[in-house]
């Protein structure tokens, strides 16, 4: 919920989904709109599919697609892998919109201070 409001609040219209599935099916329907889709924000623990899983599905798809990796375990193992990875950073939870902010920052976003 603090991730929607702030995300809302800068001015991201913001598509929400607590599957794998059901967020490869917006990414779809917004690339057949002809909308593009700005950021993903996964959670590993999804509860069809993991979201290691879904982040190498979205990049196939969109190589550039700045991705945040939220997590409150394996945050070691999952820095190493995303360590070397284009524009996919690690959120650790829990965060603030603060952390949420400078991590959006940090992806090259235009973010407005809380």
């Amino acid at each position: 919920m603090v991730a929607r409001e702030i995300l809302e609040e800068a001015g991201f219209r913001v598509a929400a989904a607590s599957h794998g599935s059901q967020a490869l099916a917006a990414v779809r329907a917004l690339d057949a709109g002809g909308e593009a889709l700005t950021l993903a924000i996964v959670d590993v623990g999804l509860p069809d599919m993991d979201g290691d899983a879904l982040v190498r599905l979205l990049k196939t798809q969109r190589p550039d697609l700045p991705v945040l990796v939220s997590t409150g375990y394996r945050a070691d193992e999952l820095d190493l892998e995303i360590g070397a990875a284009t524009r996919i950073a690690l959120l650790p939870r829990p965060y603030d919109g603060s952390t949420l902010r400078a991590a959006l920052r940090a992806m090259g976003l235009e973010v407005t201070d809380d």
